[in-house]
């Protein structure tokens, strides 16, 4: 496909209503994915999917399912097996299978983005919040 001038489409969004998810899962190469627990502080685990060239996605706390107010659960990502997530210009340790991702201070308004800059690494941008390479 080649196309000139502005592409306009809707982004992918998930609203997540559980404890783990994978973002993007396996439909999508971008997105954008929202921490709607029915518990406020309940955190929510993302791994994110197969590290392709140019794939994105963006993770945030938003609001508790049905009741409209703050959620300020954890989020934590992982990259998948034999990836990395670069935080802040440093390279973590490869991980996988649960390990070397990067958990938010679990506040209201949490966000951070990720972007694959090669066929292995993660580039992490943090939109709000404090967040903590684990």
């Amino acid at each position: 496909l080649l196309a000139t001038g502005i592409i306009d489409g809707l982004a992918p969004v998930t609203d997540t209503t559980g404890s783990t998810a994978t973002l993007g899962a396996a439909t999508y190469n971008s997105g954008y994915t929202f921490n709607q627990e029915a518990t406020a502080a309940t955190g929510v685990t993302y791994t994110l999917p197969a590290t392709v060239k140019g794939a994105q996605y963006c993770v945030a706390n938003s609001i508790v399912s049905g009741t409209g107010a703050p959620d300020t659960g954890v989020l934590t990502v992982y990259p998948p097996s034999g990836s990395y997530i670069i935080v802040n210009g440093v390279r973590g340790t490869i991980g996988g299978g649960g390990t070397h991702g990067i958990a938010s201070g679990g506040a209201a308004g949490d966000a951070g983005c990720f972007v694959a800059n090669d066929a292995t690494d993660w580039t992490f941008y943090k939109y709000l919040g404090i967040w903590t390479p684990n």
